[in-house]
């Protein structure tokens, strides 16, 4: 509030300051309220390493086999004189096979047979 003995511009930075220091409280909040969550829901007999080593194989099976469905595509393109059609084939079957290996990775890795 403007008191006495204040002008306008150090009331203006006296408000930005509050400002500022209420919605980092309460993102402070949320974001301490999130983490008590998260922690109730991991599992306390999971190791960092484990959570990392299933993040590389996702980014990797992914990857992969969208890479492979694409040259396989490219290449039959090439062989058959077909230019769009093997590649775009291709790379929906590579992008299913990707994401049927990543469900069976986390299934795998959420039942502890890591």
């Amino acid at each position: 509030m403007l008191t006495k003995g204040m002008n306008e511009r150090a009331f203006i930075e006296k408000l930005c300051e509050e400002t500022l220091l209420y919605l980092l409280s309460t993102r402070f909040a949320v974001f301490t309220k999130l983490a008590k969550n998260v922690r109730i829901i991991m599992r306390p007999n999971r190791r960092p390493l484990h959570a990392m080593a299933l993040y590389s194989a996702i980014v990797s099976q992914l990857v992969g086999s969208i890479l492979i469905g694409v040259y396989t595509g490219m290449w039959l393109d090439s062989k058959i004189g077909t230019t769009p059609l093997f590649l775009v084939l291709c790379l929906f079957i590579g992008l299913a096979a990707g994401v049927t290996a990543v469900i069976l990775s986390i299934r795998k890795y959420d039942s502890g047979d890591t």
